[in-house]
């Protein structure tokens, strides 16, 4: 790893054993809360019991952190470094962050971009001085919020602290960036054992399958903001799913809140998650925290989320703005549409840009520069008309999510990991990661399914919170089938159909989320249901062997442990239901 070697084992370890001494911590308070909280559960959950939950986490989920810690780090700060080259998108944190890259590893679209120099002024990294005179030039680079900047700035303290001087290599935010998402992962991982004690191996190999997969990892060491985006996104779930589990569940909560706020205020169009949050908070705070004191002062905390919506979405960058309408539009509506001219006079557009339908801003035949297309396009044109024509068409919403579905189920964008010698341009990390291949070839690239996965996560949310049960958080579950439909629709309706791999990345985190309980609680369903089948065959000789009354006291007997096979966690107590 050149010439940072000793300090990234040093960080690497550092991180490991932080994440792994943070995890026993928790088991050991964990043990001494069930000690006295055990038989109120099994009073409390009766009607509705899962499996026993004397730990946060058993061996066997610590051995699966254990691996998904070591090698989620190993690919982060591993050499030859893997992650995403630059597509124009870095300045937006690097001007700010005063970073630029050395000489001999340029910026290009084509090359991944690691070597960087620290504390650049404003000439330094190439701005004439009319920059800082130049209001509009100054708010392109500096109107740009998104919590990934506190992320970089931490990771750049650390290399400075550790003696790297004017020199940061990228890894240190990519280490930064693994760490979050581990500990996001962590949570879900504690958050299973609300599972029955069949599902929940099902969904931990799952889990760490999934989200230790490159697809996602390879955000990491990017100045991107994507990494914010979906660490904090899982982690808030994750810990909103743990408050349950917990003995003071102030603490899970508060964490739910920073994190929350960090995931709303990672990129301008997360701002809309912003109200499902607020709402999934609202609904734990007033059922999960006592006294009334707390439940007050948690939902006052939930002002932090809102707070952190508006900061990222208010000082919007106006090229910025300006590009997502174009895109919105003549990348998605027109694209979209038979009949673009209609379309066009429908939005209160001149007929006359027809010409320009389904070509992206960046593509040779766009209007996006041409100052008589910016003229009659975007004086006339606002958030508000698009969502309202959405609402009003409803076909055409159908046809674009229809059009986008196929692209927002893959994971690798096309310039992942590309080297940054010049003679190897293009030639991308080659090595195809189990959970990437599951969505290229397993997953139905459509929109049924997408649409059916997340209605039957939320149903299943939804009848859960009917049964009452105190220890589970179905509501979680329907928060993130929630925000995944927000975010599936924002993607193409929002930006367009370009470029979505990388825009729907945060969606295919929650999609696979939701997709990952729904598999768990199927195999729980098919082997509860086999397993007394399978009894009643098995003794159904030994039954017509003995006398009638002998067997039917036998059947009598089996149907009754058939029946306390639903219930494993009472009947490991040793309290079995009449």
């Amino acid at each position: 790893m050149g010439h940072v070697t000793g300090a990234h084992i040093l960080f690497t370890g550092g991180l490991a054993l932080l994440v792994l001494g943070a995890a026993a911590v928790v088991v050991d308070r964990w043990r001494s809360a069930q000690r006295s909280r055990a038989r109120h559960l099994v009073a409390r959950d009766a009607a509705d019991p899962v499996a026993p939950r004397t730990h946060v986490v058993g061996p066997f989920e610590l051995v699966v952190l254990a691996i998904s810690t070591l090698y989620v780090m190993w690919t982060v700060l591993s050499s030859p470094v893997k992650g995403l080259a630059n597509q124009g998108d870095y300045q937006r944190l690097t001007t700010q962050l005063g970073v630029a890259p050395v000489p001999s590893q340029p910026y290009s679209p084509y090359s991944l971009t690691y070597d960087y120099r620290v504390h650049q002024t404003l000439t330094q990294l190439g701005f004439a001085p009319r920059f800082v005179t130049d209001p509009s030039l100054y708010h392109y680079y500096f109107g740009y919020h998104s919590s990934e900047l506190l992320l970089a700035k931490v990771a750049i303290g650390l290399s400075s602290l550790l003696g790297q001087g004017s020199s940061f290599d990228l890894r240190w935010l990519g280490g930064l960036n693994a760490l979050v998402w581990l500990l996001a992962l962590t949570s879900l991982v504690v958050a299973t054992r609300q599972l029955s004690h069949r599902a929940r191996p099902v969904a931990v190999v799952l889990l760490a399958l999934a989200f230790t997969d490159f697809g996602y990892l390879q955000y990491a060491n990017s100045f991107f903001s994507e990494p914010a985006e979906i660490g904090f996104l899982l982690l808030a779930l994750g810990l909103a799913a743990c408050i349950p589990l917990v003995r003071r569940p102030v603490i899970p909560f508060s964490g739910f809140v920073v994190a929350s706020a960090m995931a709303v205020s990672a990129k301008t169009e997360d701002a809309v998650v912003t109200i499902p949050l607020v709402a999934l908070g609202a609904y734990i705070a007033w059922r999960r925290l006592n006294p009334k004191s707390v439940k007050i002062a948690g939902s006052a905390s939930l002002v932090l989320i809102v707070a952190a919506g508006l900061w990222s979405w208010v000082p919007k960058v106006p090229y910025y703005t300006r590009y997502q309408l174009y895109q919105a539009v003549f990348d998605g509506i027109l694209r979209t549409t038979p009949h673009p001219a209609q379309t066009l006079k429908s939005l209160g557009l001149s007929p006359t840009l027809a010409r320009y339908a389904g070509y992206a801003a960046g593509s040779p035949k766009s209007g996006f520069a041409d100052s008589s297309t910016q003229t009659l396009f975007f004086p006339h044109i606002t958030v508000g008309k698009i969502v309202g024509f959405y609402l009003t068409h409803p076909g055409n919403l159908v046809s674009a999510l229809s059009s986008a579905a196929p692209h927002m189920l893959y994971l690798r964008p096309p310039y992942a990991n590309l080297p940054a010698s010049p003679s190897s341009n293009w030639r991308g990390y080659l090595t195809d990661s189990p959970w990437t291949l599951v969505h290229r070839d397993l997953l139905p690239h459509s929109l049924w399914f997408v649409v059916a996965v997340l209605i039957a996560g939320a149903a299943i949310g939804v009848w859960s919170l009917t049964r009452g049960r105190r220890q589970s958080s179905p509501e979680v579950l329907v928060a993130t089938a929630v925000i995944a439909g927000l975010l599936f629709v924002e993607s193409p309706v929002g930006g367009g159909l370009e470029g979505l791999i990388k825009h729907s990345v945060a969606f295919n985190a929650l999609l696979d989320t939701v997709l990952i309980v729904l598999i768990a609680l199927v195999v729980d369903t098919a082997w509860s249901t086999a397993r007394p089948e399978r009894r009643r065959q098995s003794r159904s000789g030994s039954v017509g062997a003995g006398s009638g009354g002998e067997a039917e006291a036998r059947s009598t007997h089996d149907d009754a442990a058939a029946a306390d096979d639903v219930d494993d966690h009472v009947g490991h107590i040793g309290i079995r239901g009449s």
